[in-house]
């Protein structure tokens, strides 16, 4: 038994039963016209531009994440970017063993 979760509007549904989604008459040619018409250095050149945009977002979120460690404890030690700044030896031999 199909039961009706809501109320519709007639004229909504109407609407929405009329509608057809399509591109305007001549997409596909264009834009098979288009892709054909780059060559492999085109491709390269977006491959390049995506990586530089990619490593640029990496490098900063890495100079954030550094700056934030900074900030918080005070110093860019080794312990510190593992995040066994602020723990005493008993506590890492008890993770160490515990296996975390």
């Amino acid at each position: 038994m199909k039961q009706q979760l809501f109320n519709t509007d007639p004229q909504l549904e109407a609407t929405f039963k009329q509608y057809n989604p399509d591109f305007i008459p001549g997409f596909e040619d264009r834009l098979m016209n288009k892709i054909s018409g780059l060559g492999p250095h085109s491709y390269n050149k977006v491959f390049d531009r995506a990586f530089q945009r990619i490593t640029l977002t990496g490098v900063a979120a890495v100079a954030v994440l550094l700056i934030s460690i900074f900030i918080a404890d005070g110093s860019l030690s080794t312990d510190t970017l593992i995040g066994t700044g602020n723990m005493d030896l008993e506590t890492l031999t008890a993770m160490t063993v515990s296996g975390f």
